[in-house]
């Protein structure tokens, strides 16, 4: 009887928001890399922007392996308000299809129910069930991030959570797709 090898997926999850990337590279539920790169400084140019995106998806791709690229689908209101968002987010469609990988758009929020797993799909639930249930490692980030929670300071930007919804992308993303190949 002949084995089929298991298939191994190889996932750059990508989060976008208006200054940062949270960026997340998976070999099918294995977390490779995560981080967080800053998107621009002041007085940067639309181009000088793209660039520099483009250089680091790149640099991810090439020496990761990356088959597939999922990107977090702004919703309609960010689009309308963030033209710079809207512009990177069509040209890393671009630039997945020019590599000839494959490129998937997701909208965060599936993802983060399929984390949350009937608990409300919050960023901080995000973190908690990533943290609880899948890399215990990356607890000093959350905790990072629970603390101005805690003190109640809603207002202060909580860094890491773009980077654990580019993991939440990832792992719904390689769900779907072990899913497909089952079906």
């Amino acid at each position: 009887m002949k084995t089929s090898k298991p298939q191994i997926i190889r996932i750059l999850a990508i989060n976008l928001s208006a200054k940062y990337l949270g960026l997340a590279v998976l070999k099918n539920t294995e977390l490779l890399y995560w981080g967080v790169k800053k998107l621009r400084e002041k007085g940067m140019t639309d181009s000088e922007v793209l660039k520099r995106t483009r250089k680091n998806l790149l640099r991810l791709v090439n020496d990761y392996s990356v088959k597939v690229i999922v990107i977090g689908k702004p919703s309609i209101r960010q689009l309308r308000e963030s033209p710079r968002l809207r512009l990177v987010y069509r040209k890393l469609k671009e630039l997945g299809r020019k590599k000839s990988k494959k490129v998937l758009s997701f909208p965060l929020l599936e993802a983060r129910e399929f984390i949350c797993q009937g608990e409300k799909p919050t960023k901080m639930n995000v973190e908690k069930m990533i943290v609880s249930q899948y890399y215990p490692w990356l607890y000093r980030r959350y905790q990072k991030d629970l603390e101005k929670d805690l003190k109640g300071h809603w207002w202060e930007r909580k860094y890491y959570t773009v980077m654990f919804d580019a993991i939440a992308l990832g792992l719904y993303c390689y769900q779907k797709l072990k899913t497909k190949t089952l079906s």
